[in-house]
């Protein structure tokens, strides 16, 4: 329990697949259709690819898929998270999670000044700053980060509006500065996967061009069943958006309640 909200933390990999071959029963609907269509404005036709009910819409691919190659793609975009995201995969991403935060920390505090100078800081904004780059360079790899130096702003002013976002793409208008943030993002994403997809080791869980092999998967699935550009980097930013911004709030939470405790 924190803050009155009960929440599970689930690792046991039989419990994660039990939950994800649950989940493949219903529709992405309505709260997830309407923040993939207008939160992280994913076009319609790459959306199409998610139901396991053919609508007769053509996706981007020029191909309307039947409702057999719908279910194998779900079966397939379920099996990468139930293989990367429990078990050995997800206590290594931990401990590279865990790598980068001690390393953000070194940077941002270095050792102190011999002449005893203090230095004050917001213990929420420091806090929340150092999780989420530990958390995008886990994530993501050094160069997505590297090529997008107004990131860390850029996500919070989209964090900030996508309750509005996700109702209605109109509804995003209303606060410009989160939905030019968006932009950037979506363009920034867009230009991380504008990249070949190399071979990867099995063994090896992290890189600097993807990141977590997680990613890598996930960009490999997309591109074989035709999603479109923009279509991969909306799914790539809703990824981004789920992994890192309840986690970290609830993260600093918890530690202001440490702090004062």
């Amino acid at each position: 329990m924190l803050l009155g909200t009960k929440f599970h933390i689930i690792s046991a990999p039989t419990s994660v697949i039990t939950v994800f071959r649950k989940t493949r029963e219903f529709a992405y609907e309505p709260v997830p259709e309407s923040l993939l269509l207008n939160a992280f404005g994913l076009p319609v036709t790459d959306y199409e690819q998610f139901h396991t009910t053919p609508s007769g819409r053509t996706h981007s691919a020029g191909v309307t898929p039947d409702k057999k190659e719908l279910r194998i793609f779900s079966a397939e975009n379920h099996s990468i998270y139930t293989k990367f995201l429990a078990g050995q995969y997800l206590d290594r991403m931990t401990q590279m999670f865990m790598k980068n935060l001690l390393g953000a920390v070194e940077e941002a505090f270095p050792p102190s000044d011999p002449r005893g100078i203090w230095k004050k800081v917001s213990f929420h904004a420091t806090l929340q700053n150092l999780m989420f780059s530990a958390s995008v360079k886990a994530l993501f790899g050094t160069r997505f980060m590297s090529d997008y130096s107004g990131l860390l702003k850029d996500f919070w002013l989209f964090d900030n509006g996508i309750n509005v976002g996700s109702r209605s793409k109109l509804l995003f208008y209303t606060q410009p500065r989160s939905l030019n943030a968006k932009n950037r993002l979506l363009q920034a994403f867009e230009r991380w996967i504008d990249t070949k997809l190399d071979e990867w080791k099995e063994e090896d869980l992290w890189n600097e061009n993807w990141g977590a092999r997680i990613n890598w998967e996930r960009e490999k699935l997309f591109r074989g069943r035709g999603i479109s550009h923009r279509g991969r980097a909306s799914l790539h930013l809703a990824f981004l958006w789920g992994s890192v911004s309840e986690f970290i709030l609830l993260s600093i939470n918890q530690a202001q309640i440490c702090k004062t405790d």
